[in-house]
C-alpha cells in the first residue's frame, strides 16, 4: 500500500508558513500597546466609576484583583510567546500551553467585567472567589495542612457581602459556585464576537481554539493529529502504522496568537469602560456612597 492511502504525511505549505510569520510579527506592536495599558494610568479606577462602586460589595476581593491578576497573567503569556517567536525557534507543542493560558486568563477578565448589571458581576466575582478558596483548600490539604477554618471563613465573608448588597436573596442560602473554563471562554467568545472594534467573519469559535490548545497541552493524540504537520513518514504497511516527524506550523501559531491578543484587547477595553466616571451606568449613581 502507498503512504498516501493512510494520509500519514500532512506537509506544510511554504507560502502559508511565510504568511504565518508575517502575521504574528504584525501583532507585536499591539502586544506593546496592551502592555503599556496594563503598566500605566489606564488601569486607574476613578471615584464613582462602575468598578469603584463594585468595590463597596467585594470586601477583600476589591481593587480588581480577580480580573487584574488574570489580565496580567495573560499579558505575561503573550510576552513569553513573543520572546520565543522573536528568537526564531518554534517548539513542537510547548507554546500551546502558553497560548492556552493567555486565552483562559483574558477570558476570565472578560467574564468578570462584561455584564452591565452589578448583581451579575458580583455573583460571578463571588463564584470565582469561592472557587479560589476551594482550590487553596485542596492545595493546603496536599501539603498536609487543615485549611478548613480559613476556607469556611472566606465563604462566610462572601455571605456577609451578599447580605450587605441586599438584592441577591437570602444570604444564608446563597451558594457561590465557580465557573468551568469552558463556560468562561464560551462567555468571553460571545462578548468578543459582538465587539464592534473587531472584524467578524466565519472562523473557529474561541472555545474550539481553547479546546484544541488544551488537547495539545495534554498531548492528546486527536489534537496533535489535527494541528501539527506530519512529514517523513516511515510506514509499517503490515499493521498500517507509521513513524512520522511532527512539526508546528507558523500559520496555526499566528491564528492562536491573534485570538489571544484579541481576547486581552477586549478585556482591557472593558476595564476602561468600567473604570472611568464618564462611562458610569445609572445604577452606579444610585449605589455609590462616596466611600
Amino acid at each position: 500500500m502507498s503512504v498516501d492511502a493512510f494520509d500519514f504525511n500532512k506537509p506544510p505549505d511554504e507560502e502559508r508558513e511565510r504568511l504565518g510569520i508575517a502575521l504574528w510579527a504584525q501583532m507585536f506592536p499591539t502586544i506593546d500597546e496592551l502592555r503599556a495599558k496594563l503598566d500605566g494610568p489606564y488601569m486607574l479606577v476613578q471615584p464613582g466609576s462602575t468598578l469603584d462602586v463594585d468595590d463597596q460589595f467585594l470586601g477583600r476581593w476589591r481593587a480588581g484583583g480577580l480580573q487584574g491578576g488574570a489580565m496580567a497573567a495573560s499579558m505575561d503569556a503573550l510576552l513569553t510567546a513573543r520572546m520565543i517567536l522573536e528568537a526564531g525557534t518554534l517548539p513542537i507543542t510547548a507554546l500551546y500551553p502558553v497560548f492556552r493560558a493567555a486565552i483562559e486568563n483574558a477570558s476570565l477578565g472578560i467574564y468578570l467585567l462584561s455584564p452591565d448589571a452589578r448583581d451579575e458581576r458580583l455573583v460571578r466575582a463571588y463564584g470565582i472567589a469561592a472557587d479560589e478558596a476551594h482550590k487553596q483548600f485542596e492545595f493546603q490539604k496536599s501539603l498536609g495542612q487543615d485549611w478548613t477554618e480559613s476556607r469556611d471563613q472566606l465563604l462566610a465573608e462572601i455571605r456577609d457581602l451578599v447580605r450587605a448588597r441586599g438584592t441577591l436573596g437570602d444570604a444564608e442560602a446563597f451558594r457561590p459556585t465557580g465557573s468551568s473554563h469552558t463556560r468562561i471562554v464560551t462567555s468571553a467568545d460571545r462578548v468578543i464576537s459582538s465587539d464592534p472594534a473587531l472584524p467578524h467573519n466565519d472562523r473557529m469559535p474561541l472555545v474550539a481554539v481553547w479546546q484544541l490548545l488544551s488537547g495539545m497541552s495534554h498531548a492528546k493524540q486527536w489534537a496533535l493529529v489535527t494541528a501539527l504537520h506530519r512529514t517523513e513518514a516511515i510506514v509499517n504497511e503490515a499493521d498500517q502504522t507509521a513513524q512520522v516527524r511532527m512539526t508546528s506550523g507558523t500559520e496555526l501559531v499566528a491564528l492562536v496568537l491573534l485570538r489571544a491578543v484579541e481576547a486581552l484587547e477586549v478585556a482591557l477595553r472593558l476595564h476602561g469602560k468600567r473604570s472611568k466616571t464618564w462611562t458610569a451606568l445609572p445604577e452606579d449613581t444610585a449605589d455609590w456612597t462616596g466611600q
